[in-house]
């Protein structure tokens, strides 16, 4: 929970009066919006009358399942569940391969909405289909992988906790899986370096791929070459002292060109035109009993955010507010990352 600020902004963020986010909306005055809503007291609306325009996309360890719930509902009712997958229920996935699925750690949407891409701290990789679950692909990788991307041509970058930075160079054709195919493995690919990698995110603007790992935020040139995939580091910038400082969290703010960026006791936005990152929270606020998992904006403007209760998971998601009032609880469950389910960058 926010501690108490000495200082409070003179007006917060009007819930009642919700926004949809655009590209005409300045960063600068997004940013103080979001601070505004951060730093306020009030619960920002009533969730069970609220008609939010998105769902939720959690990873629950306790189930070791990929859940898309609907926010303002009850979340232990099975009506709450819009869709669910898990390694278990996968018959791409050899029954062998499928406790590298356990405890994930990273759930986030590809291609639009039609596609989800998984990460598993046990070692699991992987790409799956919406429409049937099919998985397109899979793998595994040490090191705790934290995050994954989709590269514009199919093949995908993985990056762990533990130091191992990914470029794995995806079969042509597995578009065409049904729920007949079972996959191999696919090969490890090319290895870059990166201390404590947490997030990675394509931009398809400037045609670069970018990382956040503990102590940098490094964007890639990627050479397009379907079967020799190869990255080279094309820009570098410190997050020391920044709140990405010890990195955890990459996430694009929708419709600008920025990022929400974590870090162990800070939570900020980077501006990809400057190169800087701003701080969401208020100057007499160190965050240092926040350790946010996960972070991303509803087209309505809220905030959500996965601050644990428990070590590194909780049982519940919140707005992003002084009183982390929750969008929803599911009993027993160990949430490790919660997504709006919307477009990454719209």
């Amino acid at each position: 929970m926010l501690r108490p600020f000495s200082a409070c902004l003179a007006l917060f963020f009007a819930f009642s009066t919700m926004f949809i986010y655009a590209d005409e909306i300045p960063l600068a005055s997004l940013i103080e919006k979001m601070k505004a809503q951060i730093n306020s007291d009030t619960p920002p609306t009533s969730v069970s009358e609220t008609q939010f325009s998105a769902n939720i996309v959690v990873c629950d360890q306790n189930k070791q399942k990929i859940l898309i719930l609907k926010p303002g509902t009850d979340w232990n009712k099975p009506e709450s569940v819009v869709w669910e997958w898990s390694a278990e229920q996968s018959p791409q996935i050899a029954p062998a391969h499928r406790s590298w699925f356990n405890a994930p750690s990273e759930c986030k949407p590809a291609r639009g909405t039609s596609h989800l891409l998984v990460t598993a701290s046990s070692g699991g990789v992987a790409l799956i289909r919406l429409a049937d679950k099919a998985c397109l692909f899979y793998a595994r990788i040490d090191g705790n992988p934290h995050s994954i991307e989709l590269l514009p041509d199919g093949n995908i970058v993985t990056v762990s906790s533990g130091g191992l930075f990914t470029l794995w160079a995806v079969p042509e054709g597995n578009d065409a899986i049904n729920s007949e195919t079972r996959l191999t493995p696919n090969p490890r690919g090319a290895q870059y370096s990166l201390r404590g990698g947490h997030g990675c995110v394509w931009d398809d603007k400037e045609q670069r791929l970018w990382v956040l790992g503990y102590d940098e935020l490094v964007a890639y040139q990627y050479n397009f070459d379907k079967k020799n995939p190869a990255l080279t580091r094309d820009i570098t910038v410190s997050v020391d002292g920044t709140p990405a400082d010890d990195g955890h969290d990459l996430y694009p703010v929708p419709n600008q060109r920025a990022f929400f960026v974590t870090g162990h006791h800070g939570v900020g936005v980077f501006d990809m035109k400057t190169r800087k990152i701003t701080s969401l929270l208020p100057d007499t606020d160190s965050g240092a009993d926040l350790h946010i998992k996960s972070i991303s904006l509803s087209p309505e403007g809220f905030l959500l955010v996965q601050s644990p209760t428990e070590r590194w998971y909780s049982d519940r998601i919140p707005f992003f507010n002084r009183s982390l009032t929750p969008i929803g609880t599911r009993s027993g469950a160990k949430i490790y990352k919660a997504r709006w389910w919307v477009e990454k960058w719209k």
